[in-house]
């Protein structure tokens, strides 16, 4: 994530954290350590700046794909979604995106003006009133975690999740996931 921010920072593309990964920065203060991938969203007018800074990310090892989203991956993905604005709500500017996350939007007063947010080690922009957003998306998020198989490998004992598990958040379960190694300047 450090160095997507620091390339998307560069280059002057907003972005913000979304999806799972705007629900740990609220309420892991860091990637949820149950998860597997990082999302944010950038605007679609921004898609051929991302574009243009593709060989940034692959010089710092990175390797590209597109689907519903650009993936950046090295070791683990982050999934670059983009949003467009209709009347006053940011949604998914890909359709079939649109329809997998239905809940996943943003009104005007949700996401503008843009924040920062602690991630573990760095800060990173995300939504200015992002509770309404973690409401419609995650039911019960302040109570409950909700672990799907393939978000599963960073914790030995959730190893043998099958489809979705509902857990009551407990002091363990809200620790954020920590950086295998110290974070490195490489985007700048």
């Amino acid at each position: 994530m450090k160095d997507t921010h620091e390339l998307l920072t560069k280059h002057n593309i907003n972005y913000w954290i979304d999806g799972g990964t705007l629900l740990g920065a609220i309420r892991h203060q860091g990637i949820i350590p149950y998860d597997d991938d990082l999302d944010i969203g950038i605007m679609q007018e921004d898609e051929i700046r991302l574009q243009q800074i593709f060989p940034e990310f692959q010089k710092l090892g990175y390797s590209i794909s597109h689907d519903l989203a650009y993936k950046i991956c090295q070791k683990g993905c982050i999934d670059i979604f983009t949003f467009q604005k209709e009347k006053n709500e940011f949604i998914h500017a890909n359709l079939k995106t649109r329809t997998q996350y239905p809940n996943d939007f943003f009104y005007d007063h949700e996401l503008l003006p843009l924040k920062k947010y602690k991630f573990g080690d760095i800060e990173v922009y995300g939504p200015y009133n992002p509770k309404e957003n973690l409401n419609r998306q995650y039911p019960e998020w302040d109570k409950y975690a909700v672990i799907h198989h393939p978000h599963n490998f960073h914790l030995f004992f959730l190893s043998n999740i099958e489809r979705k598990t509902k857990f009551i958040l407990t002091p363990e379960l809200l620790k954020p996931a920590t950086a295998t190694k110290p974070l490195e300047n490489r985007g700048n």
